[in-house]
């Protein structure tokens, strides 16, 4: 009886085969890690203008009353504050008034009805907001920054959601990004630039 001689891979195919695969790998890790970005910012966003539906609807049907005060540069009103955790929450907000992780802060202007109660304080995290919030199907409990990357300039490290009332009587509802420890209250100076990093939604 007679063997056919099977003929197999020689080592240098077989390094030249692990070479190839290897540059593969190094070419589509990058590429994969930038598309995980994006797909994070975008539930970001979308966690973001969920947040301003609810807010607008709020105002609509009464639930949210700017009252007879207002403010000309930013808005006088309501806001949610989502951040990754409390070490990449904007400047002035205290850690023990974050909510939910360290990543969710819920507040009004004193002077503004929500759900019927009169806001005292603007730094006090404010639960008539949250309970909006929840009434419009958010889950509050996963409110987070999923974005991994804000060097550069890229992403963000916060993301506001505000509804407000300026002197001359309009109502406005903006979103807008920055990095830990900037400042998030909204201001334009005297060129029409803001303080802030990235509008993403309003003036």
């Amino acid at each position: 009886m007679k063997y056919k001689n099977k003929k197999g891979f020689t080592l240098a195919e077989l390094l030249i085969v692990v070479a190839i695969i290897a540059v593969l790998v190094a070419v589509a890790i990058p590429i994969f890690s930038s598309q995980l970005e994006k797909a994070r910012q975008a539930v970001d966003l979308q966690n973001a203008r969920a947040i301003q539906s609810a807010l607008t609807n709020a105002y609509s049907t009464g639930e949210i009353d700017f009252g007879t005060k207002a403010n000309e540069t930013h808005g006088y009103g309501v806001w949610v504050l989502i951040c990754r955790d409390k070490n990449s929450k904007p400047q002035g907000y205290d850690n023990t008034k974050l909510q939910y992780n360290d990543s969710l802060f819920c507040g009004a202007n004193s002077g503004v009805l929500v759900k019927g109660v009169l806001t005292g304080d603007d730094m006090v995290y404010d639960t008539n907001v949250e309970v909006l919030l929840k009434e419009s199907g958010i889950n509050v409990e996963s409110l987070k920054i999923r974005c991994k990357d804000s060097s550069n300039g890229n992403g963000w490290d916060w993301i506001v959601i505000q509804i407000g009332r300026y002197k001359d009587g309009t109502i406005e509802s903006r979103i807008y990004s920055g990095f830990k420890g900037r400042s998030s209250s909204f201001q334009i100076n005297q060129s029409g630039n803001t303080n802030i990093e990235k509008i993403i939604s309003g003036k």
